[in-house]
This record gives C-alpha cells, structure tokens and sequence, in this order.
C-alpha cells in the first residue's frame, strides 16, 4: 500500500514540475492624491527575459467595480503591458508606453510608471482614466509580488510526504 501511495505521489510530483508556463503575481495601489482610488487583483504575465515579463491578462477590482483587461493600446492610453519584477528600478517600464490598461463600469484606467512626460515625475506611479484628458493622473502607490507556484509547493508537500513514509517503513520493521 505504502509503495502504490509514493508512487503516485511521485508521479504527481514529476508532472507538476512543468504545469506553469506563466507567472502569477498579485498587485494593489492606492492613490495618494486626488480621489480615493484603491484597486487589487492578479497579474498573469509571461516570462521574455531575466526579470521582463509580458502581462497577459489582468482581474481584480477597482473601487469594487470588477477589472477586465485591455491588452495593448486602446482609446488614448499607450500600454505596453510590461512588468518587470522584481522592480527595476520600477515595477513598470518608464517609457512613454508605460502600464497596463483595464475597464470597469467606471471607466478605462492605466497605472503607468512616470517618466517626466506629460507632468509626470520619473519612479513614481500614476493612473490615468482614458479620455479624461487629465495628465498624469492621481499619484498611486502600486504594490507587486510574485504568487508562489503551485507545482513547487506540490513537489515540496509530495517530497516531505514520501521521507515520512520511508521513515515509517524503516521503524515498522
């Protein structure tokens, strides 16, 4: 019985190593000026290079109203859909492409990383809403940490479970 069980539990082990092909991080921002902004929700994003990953979808809620992604540009926000993690020296590319773009019933909105364009100051985060007009927006404090892989926490909980059935073998004889 003991070996059926680890040998399952090994084969788990070998096909979870390979189940991610994305990363996951989680992000919240608030803003410091303007009015009251609070957002939060999951990044998925592909890796390109060391630390730059492409971010392919984007859900969470803003002001309770549910996010939905935009992929690319849309209306007048120039998104390049690049996070970098960890930062470098921010968590979002300081071009003038800059951030992400999503909707919710209120609005299209952009957290994007300044750069010194259109009133910004470089290293700090904004958000704009699409088609306001009002550059760079409200200033925002943007939070980004990576989710840990589900398949490393399954290899690691697998792993301890079959030294624990090897060491129960051992004594029971």
């Amino acid at each position: 019985m003991t070996h059926k069980l680890a040998g399952c539990v090994l084969t788990l082990l070998l096909l979870s190593a390979g189940i991610a092909s994305a990363d996951v991080f989680s992000f919240s921002y608030t803003s410091l000026s303007g009015p009251l902004i609070t957002a939060s929700g999951t990044i998925m994003a592909t890796p390109t290079t060391d630390g730059v990953f492409t971010i392919t979808d984007v859900t969470g809620l803003r002001n309770g109203a549910a996010i939905t992604f935009i992929p690319g540009n849309t209306a007048d926000i120039d998104a390049d859909d690049i996070l970098w993690y960890p930062a470098n020296p921010t968590y979002l590319d300081e071009t003038t492409l800059s951030g992400f773009a999503f909707s919710t019933t209120d609005g299209i909105f952009n957290p994007w990383s300044g750069n010194g364009t259109f009133g910004s100051t470089a290293g700090l985060y904004y958000e704009y809403q699409g088609n306001s007009g009002i550059y760079p927006g409200p200033q925002i404090n943007l939070n980004v940490s990576a989710v840990p892989d589900g398949g490393v926490t399954l290899m690691l909980l697998g792993g301890a479970f079959v030294g624990l059935a090897t060491l129960r073998r051992r004594f029971r004889m």
